[in-house]
């Protein structure tokens, strides 16, 4: 008999009432194995300076906390910078995520409004470099003046 079979007959029937009474027997079993967890082991937690081959706990425009946990053999460094705080697992890892700091500022600093303006001064020169070429050269201008239309029907 297979399981699809056994799973029609269980839906014919009704279920059988469920007995309580066994409750607190099975509660008591548990609590030993509730008891077990408690030894499990934790991540250690150790001293940054440490795991820190020659990086500084505090530099410019940074902070390592002082302790660090191991985390999959690696040391998970938490940084405040001024850009937020993250986390890095391995002294490796930190030492290019500090590198790059610089780099991340002079992104932070690059204002939306700045790439706005580059960006409207491209688009406001566009019909003026267009209506040059034209001029400049009238043959080709005729040329690809069907195309053009077409590509603008198309659209529409």
């Amino acid at each position: 008999m297979d399981s699809i079979s056994v799973m029609a007959m269980c839906r014919n029937r009704p279920c059988p009432p469920i007995d309580y009474r066994w409750l607190p027997i099975l509660l008591c079993c548990c609590l030993p194995l509730q008891a077990q967890d408690r030894n499990l082991e934790y991540a250690q937690v150790v001293p940054a300076a440490s795991l820190l081959e020659g990086i500084p706990l505090q530099g410019e425009g940074y902070q390592i906390r002082s302790e660090t946990t191991i985390v999959d053999y690696y040391g998970r460094f938490l940084v405040d910078t001024d850009l937020g705080m993250f986390a890095v697992d391995g002294s490796d890892l930190l030492q290019m995520r500090l590198a790059e700091l610089p780099a991340a500022r002079m992104l932070e600093e690059a204002s939306g409004g700045e790439v706005m303006g580059v960006s409207a001064g491209e688009r406001l020169r566009r019909p003026f470099q267009q209506g040059a070429q034209v001029v400049s050269e009238p043959g080709e201008t005729m040329r690809r003046l069907p195309a053009g239309i077409g590509r603008f029907l198309a659209r529409g």
